[in-house]
């Protein structure tokens, strides 16, 4: 296939590369320094594989070559590796040519991305990179003699099952799951039966849960509406000429307007066969049989998210009610249990070296609400200022606040309602991408809060779009945030992402699908493919209705943090002591009273061990972290991760040490030994019950009495 333009032409069968093969190869090896350096049987066999493309300027004497474009990559993704335009035919549209012939290549065969890797020191290559619609989604180190930082770049390709399909192009994702509809506009809404009420009053051993709801409800957490048949009730009664403050409340409650006679009688039936047995129905209704139907129907008619009681033989039918009813049918404790705040995150506040300085995390206290509000005024126009970011909230409702700082500058600040179950999380943040350290302390704050929001249970995470700023929106994406279904920009309305925060197996799996379900509307396929590499393609239904191809490891972004144990999946159970596990895993249950190393403010860290290692720590593989035995506690098998990349190295890369926690001094012994293997892995998991040695050895990770470094074939114990 020849592609032209002007007088350039594209050429990509071998035949037409072939004589141009030794050109390319001189061009990229004098300019290895900006393009990196491949061998020259890559350049071949790429040819071969119809993945070089050249670039020539005809003219009357004779075709001369003008550049080359060498790609790769893997199905659904492609990779840029160079692309270069002789001097002399520079800003005449050879480069852009060529790579949008690689992207309408991309879009015909169905691939979901294009990425490149570009150095950031190459100001003009980022510019181009730019302009052409790849975003900057994460930085590496780089892996050359010199001590390069890498920017990845990524461009989403218009494929008909992607975010562009839906008309929100050019935003450099790859994925997207469509979660914008699942915004609700309002608290959910209850139904109270009067015995919930009537648990207050007489004091019963559920008025704890009672007065939480209630605490909830005037938090606008929630929602209580009753029927009229509670205001009837309770004047049926009620004694006349006696005060009665119980019934002057009621008639102060929200109703549900009249159910319509027709509906009503027609849901009367139907309720009547799920409470009652045939044979009381043949007796007949007591009034308090009725009285409970009329309180059910007003429930169900009025669509209420829940109906509240303590009724035992309604809530013994909560199963029946909700697959004939769509209701859920709750207790005063489930109720309760869903709106309960839970303390913040273990080991939230933290103080760690960065870059020859300290940045400091802590909770805003009142003393600095007046530095917090005038660093938001800064960053956003007065109007629009977020109280949020620096209001502490309700006792009973106390909201997540912390800054980062350095140096006694505000870096950034984030803010979240404390976990619940019965609506999304709501969360703020605010970075300052002038400051250093906005990019790792976005990803901190960023990090914490997908923990925290899915400590109880999976939960949807909306990230208002106001502040966040180029830094902490790019952070974002790469968290697994999507734009909201039916914005029209980044920063209109809120970015959306799922937390999941458990593993998913096969064992798993329809408890996950249900939830996904029930939460988002999401549905992940049936059975879990076998693994065939981190590419490996998952159908998931989105709450659209569409049905999408997406990637493995993009899909545990999107869910993150979340593992899929996909039959085959390779996983590696590795040691480590307990210290080193505390400052890479978090492991530890107190706030230390010195700086933490600099790896616990990254999502992505890095472990290092013998090169013989490199054969199992492959990208894709399932990392599992035995924590050895210290003071008399015995070992045991503490957090799981993700590896996403690993390299042998005759020397500590640069800007892998600020990401492990190994000493200055440890680093000669380390490299003693010969070549270490460094290994990148995120997605952090840490086991809420430890695995002990001796149910290790039982999976049969051991032999004899040492530990091994192997494959587990069959990893389903990992429950985090």
């Amino acid at each position: 296939m020849i592609m032209q333009s002007t007088n350039f032409l594209l050429k990509k069968e071998p035949v037409e590369v072939a004589p141009y093969l030794e050109e390319v190869k001189r061009r990229a090896d004098a300019e290895a320094l900006s393009l990196g350096f491949f061998p020259s049987e890559v350049y071949t066999q790429s040819a071969e594989r119809e993945r070089l493309v050249v670039a020539v300027h005809r003219s009357e004497e004779r075709d001369t070559f003008a550049g080359h474009l060498l790609f790769g990559g893997t199905f659904p993704h492609l990779r840029v590796f160079q692309i270069y335009v002789e001097e002399q035919f520079r800003r005449r549209g050879v480069a852009s040519m060529l790579l949008d012939d690689l992207i309408l290549e991309g879009e015909q065969g169905n691939f979901l991305t294009i990425s490149a890797r570009v150095a950031d020191d190459l100001e003009g290559a980022n510019k181009f990179w730019a302009r052409r619609g790849f975003d900057a989604l994460k930085v590496v180190p780089g892996g050359g003699p010199l001590p390069r930082v890498i920017n990845i770049r990524v461009r989403q390709l218009s494929t008909p099952t992607l975010f562009s399909a839906a008309g929100f192009g050019g935003a450099g994702v790859a994925a997207d799951l469509q979660l914008a509809g699942m915004v609700p506009s309002r608290s959910p809404v209850f139904s109270l039966d009067v015995n919930v009420i009537l648990d207050i009053a007489q004091r019963r051993p559920r008025c704890a849960d009672v007065q939480r709801i209630m605490s909830a409800a005037m938090n606008n957490e929630l929602r209580l509406v009753v029927a009229d048949e509670f205001v009837a009730e309770l004047e049926r009664s009620h004694q006349t000429g006696k005060p009665d403050p119980l019934l002057e409340l009621a008639r102060g409650l929200p109703r549900f307007s009249k159910v319509p006679v027709v509906s009503a009688a027609a849901l009367s039936l139907r309720i009547e066969s799920v409470v009652f047995s045939q044979k009381k129905l043949r007796v007949g209704l007591k009034p308090r049989d009725k009285s409970d139907i009329s309180h059910l129907v007003a429930a169900i008619h009025n669509r209420v998210n829940g109906f509240v009681t303590s009724e035992d033989r309604i809530l013994k039918q909560a199963k029946i009610f909700r697959s004939q009813f769509g209701i859920d049918i709750l207790s005063p404790a489930d109720l309760s249990g869903m709106v309960e705040s839970d303390p913040l995150l273990e080991n939230a506040e933290m103080n760690a070296s960065f870059s020859g300085i300290e940045l400091t995390v802590s909770e805003i206290s009142e003393s600095l609400r007046i530095p917090i509000e005038q660093f938001i005024r800064k960053h956003v126009s007065d109007e629009s200022v977020d109280p949020d970011l620096y209001l502490s909230g309700t006792v009973s409702s106390h909201r997540r606040r912390l800054v980062a700082a350095t140096d006694q500058q505000i870096v950034g600040c984030a803010a979240w309602e404390s976990p619940q179950q019965i609506r999304p999380a709501q969360l703020s943040l605010l970075v300052d991408d002038s400051q250093t350290g906005s990019r790792v302390a976005a990803d901190y704050l960023l990090d914490l809060a997908i923990r925290d929001s899915c400590k109880r249970a999976p939960a949807l995470i909306h990230l208002s779009g106001l502040g966040v700023g180029k830094t902490g929106l790019e952070m974002a994406v790469a968290r697994g945030f999507r734009r909201a279904h039916g914005s029209s920009t980044w920063c209109e309305e809120s970015l959306v992402k799922i937390s999941f925060g458990q593993v998913i197996s096969e064992d798993t799996l329809a408890t996950a699908r249900s939830r996904l379900m029930e939460l988002a509307h999401v549905g992940l396929p049936p059975q879990l493919p076998p693994y065939c590499g981190f590419d490996t393609g998952l159908r998931v239904c989105t709450p659209t209705g569409a049905e999408i191809a997406v990637p493995l490891a993009m899909l545990e972004d999107l869910l993150s943090p979340t593992l899929l144990v996909l039959p085959g999946r390779p996983c590696a159970l590795v040691p480590i002591r307990p210290g080193y596990a505390r400052e890479l895993l978090d492991t530890g249950r107190q706030l230390p009273l010195f700086p933490r190393k600099t790896a616990s403010l990254f999502s992505e860290r890095v472990y290092y061990s013998s090169s013989r290692t490199a054969s199992v720590l492959v990208p894709g593989a399932l990392i599992i972290f035995y924590e050895s035995s210290d003071r008399g506690k015995p070992g045991a098998v503490t957090a799981c991760g993700r590896v996403v990349r690993s390299m042998v190295e005759s020397r500590i890369p640069p800007g892998s040490q600020s990401r492990g926690v190994l000493m200055e001094s440890d680093l000669p012994q380390v490299m003693k030994a010969g070549p270490v293997n460094v290994t990148f892995f995120d997605t952090v998991l840490r086991f809420k019950s430890p695995v002990a040695l001796d149910e290790l050895r039982t999976l049969g990770c051991c032999k004899g009495g040492d530990l091994v470094l192997d494959f587990i074939n069959t990893p389903t114990y990992i429950v985090a």
